[in-house]
């Protein structure tokens, strides 16, 4: 599965950058059977794209095209009490 993230500003992609690493994608899903994840950087762009292996060997945990697990990631991201503050 490929996930993408896009920050709005150049400081928000310099944090994602930081805090958004492959490892913690792959904690976030291990749960899910992640095999392997891949973060490629796209500074042009203000995006990471994450290659996320293993997850959708399992399509009764997510739908076969993995286009919930962007908004699965949100939820990591931007915990509740976090919403809004930026």
């Amino acid at each position: 599965a490929n996930i993408g993230v896009v920050a709005r500003t150049s400081s928000d992609y310099d944090s994602l950058v930081a805090e958004l690493t492959a490892e913690r994608v792959g904690e976030f899903f291990a749960s899910m059977g992640v095999l392997e994840v891949i973060r490629y950087e796209l500074p042009n762009l203000h995006a990471l794209n994450f290659v996320v292996k293993g997850i959708l060997s399992r399509p009764l945990r997510v739908d076969a095209q993995g286009k919930a697990l962007g908004q699965a990631l949100l939820e990591m991201l931007w915990p509740p009490g976090k919403r809004g503050s930026s």
